[in-house]
């Protein structure tokens, strides 16, 4: 879902940009992104995926409930030993 709608975006920004030199693609953006979260690492802060996206001003992650749903489905995997 965030792939597609990266690269959606990407293709927006590609078709209005005036000056041409530069492709923007996906990765483009999410190079940026990777910038923008290193610049503001400081304000990082808690020990989950919602926790940190709040701390620096982030809604909700939208696929954050398909997480959830497979942590509480409890799908540690058990090895048995044999001594």
């Amino acid at each position: 879902m965030q792939v597609r709608e990266l690269e959606d975006l990407a293709r927006r920004l590609q078709k209005a940009r005036v000056d041409k030199t530069e492709r923007i693609t996906a990765n483009t953006l999410l190079r940026i992104a990777a910038d923008l979260l290193l610049a503001r690492s400081g304000e990082l802060s808690g020990d989950t995926e919602e926790q940190l996206r709040r701390s620096v001003g982030l809604p909700e992650n939208r696929s954050s409930g398909v997480r959830k749903s497979r942590a509480s489905r409890g799908t540690v995997e058990q090895r048995s030993t044999s001594v």
